[in-house]
């Protein structure tokens, strides 16, 4: 019987201890998992579908890290969504069926990658956010990037990328950077912002943390900063949008 992996909670913050789960982001080993994303519903016959695109995919020379069913369009069925990599470096495909909907290439080479998926309602609709996390290890340090992409009906669009997390370890000591975001309407009028949260963390002691307020320019398609604590005076504190996330 083939064992189907679930993926639980991809992202675990704890503002205290100011860490990510990088093993729990990274659950899968990257050798070519098929998997379904928050959901027990399996299906056989999608699972032989994923099967046949990894096969696939592999015959074109590429590394396939992990295929995740699951339903981020507004089509029938689910979507497969297959973290690969290749000479030209590290990319993500989103098939419905047999038809390649979305494909976004990078210029990282990673040893692994993982993705999340958040929603919420914007202006009555449903809007998803898929992150995409490509990271690096070599045993010592750590870098994990982020690319971030905007579902709205059934187009996908690239939206930001980000040095998420960097973690480098000497014998002195360690400094951590971490940047984390979430989507709230803060001014009340139907379309989220997205809020940023910027840390570093010196020797397990000294922390510093910054925030940003981006919002969506309609005829831009994209997210434009409108406030940011270092430019400002008055010191800026949204951490109560992020403590709220976590409570939920």
């Amino acid at each position: 019987m083939k064992k189907i992996l679930l993926i639980a909670a991809i992202l675990i913050l704890n503002i205290e201890l100011y860490a990510i789960d990088v093993k729990s982001l990274f659950n899968l080993s990257g050798n070519g998992d098929i998997v379904y994303y928050k959901s027990d519903n399996i299906n056989n016959a999608e699972y032989t579908q994923a099967e046949k695109l990894k096969s696939e995919l592999e015959s074109k020379n590429y590394k396939v890290y992990s295929i995740v069913i699951a339903d981020i369009l507004p089509k029938e069925g689910n979507e497969f969504i297959a973290l690969v990599s290749s000479s030209q470096g590290d990319k993500i495909f989103i098939y419905n069926n047999d038809n390649e909907e979305f494909s976004y290439k990078t210029d990282r080479f990673g040893k692994n990658a993982a993705i999340d998926l958040e929603s919420f309602y914007d202006k009555k609709d449903e809007i998803g956010i898929l992150k995409y996390y490509i990271i690096n290890d070599d045993g010592v340090d750590k870098d994990i990037y982020m690319y971030m992409f905007r579902i709205d009906g059934s187009s996908v669009k690239f939206i930001a990328d980000i040095s998420f997390y960097k973690e480098i370890n000497s014998m002195k000591s360690s400094v951590i950077t971490q940047m984390d975001n979430i989507f709230e309407d803060i001014d009340g009028d139907g379309i989220y912002e997205m809020l940023v949260e910027s840390k570093e963390i010196v020797g397990g002691r000294n922390e510093r943390i910054e925030y940003q307020i981006y919002k969506l320019s309609k005829g831009k398609g994209k997210y434009e900063c409108i406030m940011s604590s270092w430019l400002e005076e008055t010191p800026i504190d949204l951490s109560g949008y992020f403590r709220k996330r976590i409570e939920k």
